[in-house]
């Protein structure tokens, strides 16, 4: 039996890689999105928090139980001398936060009300506040940007910091902001924050097989980090690379269906606040991936 094991932060095809890995003879695949025991304890801390919402808690309370599940049995495969393989994907982070606040949208909507509530800004529909509160967002992870000076210094503490330097309403309307935020920067951070503590793994262990493909191979297997935008291509490497002469079609899942306001999103997305704060979308992690060199002022 070959365990694959699908471990990424969302947004990324997991799921067409998922459903097409399961169609392999002897082959069992799942997919999580925290993995290991700090982060187990990560996620277990904020479900206790009252002010989650109930969308994050019904989400990430599922995912907590099946991905303990998926890391036991990891750790039982290791340990028999089982072959097990790690696939994990990246996307232009930019492109993937658009993504992630259409997809997510019936729960932020909530949060883009309070902030305009609480700030005296006046809207007359829930499409207008969808607008209007995605655009104070941007411009608020602008000023954030600015004020650290650059997306690799907004540690946790400077996250934190902020509440001392920007303008908000109240507690709720920062911490509503911090957590907008985090969605922001996770493609940045995740390989440190959860690859890293997870499989000791960092970016810069990995080698480059091609401009869509890593590899950085473990005593129980190998672990390989594929390019969102050329996944099938990424993914046939990969497979190939594992021996499998005739890598299958990825599936086709209907994930990105359409969702509200997306003309809303589609058009603050494309607003000059939006390009500028793309341009600024430069870490660590974007120069290694091979993004950074991708975004021109326009």
């Amino acid at each position: 039996m070959h365990r694959f094991i699908v471990y990424q932060y969302g947004k990324v095809g997991s799921t067409a890689v998922v459903e097409t890995l399961n169609t392999l003879p002897e082959t069992e695949a799942h997919q999580v999105h925290f993995f290991g025991p700090a982060a187990f304890e990560i996620i277990f801390n904020k479900l206790l928090d009252p002010e989650l919402s109930e969308y994050f808690f019904e989400h990430s309370s599922g995912q907590l139980q099946g991905n303990m599940r998926v890391y036991r049995q990891f750790r039982q495969a290791r340990d028999k001398g089982e072959r097990v393989t790690v696939l994990t994907m990246f996307r232009e982070p930019f492109d993937w936060f658009r993504s992630c606040i259409a997809q997510e949208i019936d729960d932020h909507i909530n949060t883009f009300r309070y902030s305009l509530d609480r700030g005296g800004i006046a809207w007359d529909s829930d499409e207008e506040a969808v607008t209007l509160g995605l655009e104070l967002l941007l411009t608020r992870i602008l000023g954030a940007l600015e004020l650290a000076g650059g997306i690799d210094n907004l540690s946790m503490e400077v996250r934190r910091g902020l509440k001392r330097t920007m303008a908000f309403a109240d507690d709720r309307d920062f911490e509503q902001f911090l957590f907008l935020l985090g969605r922001f920067l996770a493609p940045h951070f995740w390989f440190a924050t959860n690859l890293r503590p997870a499989l000791e793994t960092d970016l810069q262990d990995m080698e480059r097989l091609s401009t869509d493909l890593f590899r950085a191979r473990k005593e129980w297997g190998n672990i390989y980090l594929l390019r969102y935008e050329q996944l099938q291509g990424a993914f046939d490497s990969a497979l190939r690379d594992l021996g499998y002469a005739d890598p299958p079609q990825l599936a086709h899942s209907n994930i990105s269906a359409e969702k509200p306001f997306s003309d809303a999103i589609s058009a603050v997305f494309a607003s000059p606040a939006a390009r500028q704060l793309k341009r600024l979308c430069q870490s660590e992690t974007d120069s290694f991936l091979g993004y950074g060199s991708l975004r021109t002022p326009g």
